[in-house]
């Protein structure tokens, strides 16, 4: 997870790929939340369904 503006990495997880990072987006998420204040997230494809959105939110 990066800050686009700035081109910082917030938050990071190196594996084997390739892979559906979809499960591993709520963890990033937490790192990244801790370093700055999250204004807009912007995802691919993957991550538009309803079981992604209830993993970010909920």
């Amino acid at each position: 997870m990066s800050d686009v503006g700035k081109h910082f990495i917030l938050a990071v997880r190196v594996g084997n790929g390739p892979r559906p990072d979809v499960d591993e987006f709520q963890e990033l998420f937490g790192q990244a939340a801790k370093r700055v204040r999250l204004h807009r997230i912007l995802a691919d494809a993957g991550y538009d369904s309803g079981a992604a959105l209830v993993r970010l939110f909920c």
